[in-house]
């Protein structure tokens, strides 16, 4: 998998889960809400994890 395909794909599961975060909290589900706003900034770590490293590389 190359870099700009995983890049790509951890800014799609990031945005999904903000997405469920809102709908969530939207139904009155706050745990749920807490459970995809942990997963999307634990994704966007990641993002920012992998784009530090192909600078580090670069």
């Amino acid at each position: 998998m190359t870099s700009a395909h995983k890049e790509k794909r951890l800014q799609s599961l990031a945005r999904r889960a903000g997405d469920l975060e809102i709908k969530a909290m939207d139904a009155g589900q706050r745990d749920r809400a807490i459970h995809f706003m942990r997963r999307m900034y634990r994704l966007l770590e990641l993002l920012a994890s992998l784009r530090e490293q192909e600078n580090f590389h670069a």
